[in-house]
């Protein structure tokens, strides 16, 4: 009986640690990745004619939403390589609890620091724009919950 508890335990645990690797790639609400495709505020302000974008304003914005991308980019790479190297570790015969844990501190790093990127950004285009133009488009930009930016 105990043989048959321990066997049903470790596959519990097997099973929760797969699916923790396979979210790994996530969004920590369990929303899905919000960095699959990096937000593109030209695209976002364009749709908001009261702006009254200089053509300045669109060619910088445009600007850093391409070096925003490239930057993002980067980081998913890694970051999907470090999660389907987490997700091996699980699935291996006798995980390494140890390796696990690194990969893991990896991957909120990662996130992190995507995080800090995307908020940078907005921030930038944010500082184009003349106050005015900020009033306007402050319900025009997606912002993730419980982020202050």
């Amino acid at each position: 009986m105990k043989r048959v508890i321990v066997v049903l335990s470790a596959l519990f645990l097997l099973t929760l640690g797969t699916a923790n690797a396979e979210s790994a790639g996530r969004g920590r609400m369990g929303l899905g990745m919000m960095y699959d495709e990096p937000v593109s505020y030209s695209a976002v302000m364009a749709s908001n004619p009261g702006l009254n974008l200089t053509a300045e304003q669109e060619a910088r914005i445009q600007a850093l939403d391409e070096k925003n991308a490239q930057e993002i980019k980067s980081l998913q790479a890694r970051l999907h390589s470090k999660s389907d190297e987490m997700k091996s570790e699980w699935l291996r015969a006798r995980p390494d609890r140890g390796k696990i844990i690194y990969l893991m501190d990896d991957v909120t790093k990662l996130r992190d620091q995507m995080e800090e990127k995307m908020i940078n950004h907005r921030r930038a285009v944010l500082n184009l724009l003349i106050p005015e133009q900020r009033a306007q488009v402050r319900d025009s930009i997606p912002v993730r919950p419980g982020k202050v930016v």
